[in-house]
């Protein structure tokens, strides 16, 4: 009786614990988000059930959040009321995000969490059953997976709650210092105000702000040169550009039927809000293949290899998805600089963990 108290008391600990870093973190972004939905329960792929190695890494950070949330209730071994239990403890945690990001909130977090609670507590009953049967092999097994479970819940949530807590005091150095190739817009770091940009042409068109087009146009010389032929596809946008290509993406689902809040999340999965967009910066560029010499598959690896020579960084990387908010674009290039472009590559880092850590 005393061990099932002080086992209850453990749990309703880390829950609390766990809630209050995920009310800090919605706190802490909403904010300069505009009231946008944030994935406050770890989850990543954009809510995509297409990656199955993103799903096994969804349930390892479950798995401990469903021992915490419905370890209370393992004394039931019916499957079907742990996972009864586990929805309803998960529809909370949404609702929490749902009042506190102003009537934001993600299906995938409630149906991913509910799945993971219910792993969680099984988990959990298999591990107090080869613990009677003294089956110490298995045993460690499972608390080894725990843990991994545990401390990658722990650092995402604790990671999403720092981040927005420095994140502007760094920016402002950036901008104090005028130091406009590392100057990071995103969701939640709109462009300065007082942001102004001169423009040069392309040959094709395209708009890019005149301090990129020499590097640019030596990385196209060198691509060139190996029988490699990239052509700029977009460069810079006016914010009422910006905001006619989101009104199209969200046109788009609203033909294939989805309602107008679904259509507008997730057409904004895809194109940036106006004001938070590389785009409008001019120093950024999507690059793809001029369809008669190369194939984007041979543009996009040598970019992957060479671009950092030239001062240009793949802005978002597939395995960056849950720090920049953005899906894996990998014709989206941005300039930073060669020094600062030969260490994100070197180190595999985003710009936000370049200029933040």
């Amino acid at each position: 009786m005393k061990e099932r108290k002080y086992r209850q008391v453990v749990l309703v600990g880390l829950l609390l614990v766990y809630l209050s870093i995920v009310i800090g973190a919605i706190i802490s972004q909403t904010e300069n988000l505009g009231g946008r939905s944030i994935n406050v329960i770890p989850f990543s792929n954009n809510g995509s059930f297409s990656n199955g190695f993103e799903w096994l890494e969804n349930i390892f950070l479950f798995l401990p959040l469903g021992y915490i949330l419905t370890g209370l209730y393992s004394g039931s071994r019916q499957l079907w009321v742990i996972l009864l239990r586990a929805f309803w403890v998960s529809l909370s945690i949404e609702f929490i995000q749902f009042i506190l990001a102003k009537g934001t909130a993600d299906i995938d977090d409630l149906i991913t969490a509910s799945i993971g609670s219910g792993l969680g507590v099984g988990g959990f009953l298999l591990l107090t059953t080869f613990f009677r049967q003294k089956n110490y092999q298995i045993m460690t097994s499972l608390v080894l997976v725990l843990s991994l479970g545990l401390y990658l819940t722990f650092s995402h949530i604790i990671h999403q709650t720092s981040f927005g807590a420095f994140t502007a005091e760094a920016q402002s150095e950036i901008e104090n210092n005028q130091d406009w190739e590392l100057l990071l817009v995103n969701q939640s770091h709109p462009i300065p105000k007082n942001y102004e940009v001169t423009l040069k042409k392309l040959s094709n068109g395209q708009m890019i702000d005149q301090r990129i087009y020499s590097p640019l146009q030596k990385m196209f010389d060198a691509a060139r040169k190996e029988g490699v032929y990239p052509i700029v596809v977009s460069g810079y946008r006016s914010a009422k550009e910006q905001q006619k290509i989101l009104d199209e993406k969200k046109s788009a689902y609203l033909a294939e039927g989805y309602s107008e809040k679904q259509a507008k999340e997730k057409a904004e999965q895809w194109v940036a809000v106006p004001g938070t967009s590389e785009h409008q910066l001019g120093i950024a560029v999507d690059i793809n293949e001029d369809k008669f010499h190369s194939s984007s598959t041979e543009v996009y690896n040598w970019l992957k290899q060479h671009a950092h020579k030239f001062g240009f960084i793949n802005r978002y990387p597939v395995d960056k998805t849950a720090i920049t908010g953005v899906i894996n674009e990998p014709w989206h290039y941005r300039y930073v600089g060669i020094d600062a472009a030969t260490k994100i590559s070197a180190q595999g880092l985003c710009l936000e963990e370049y200029v933040l850590g």
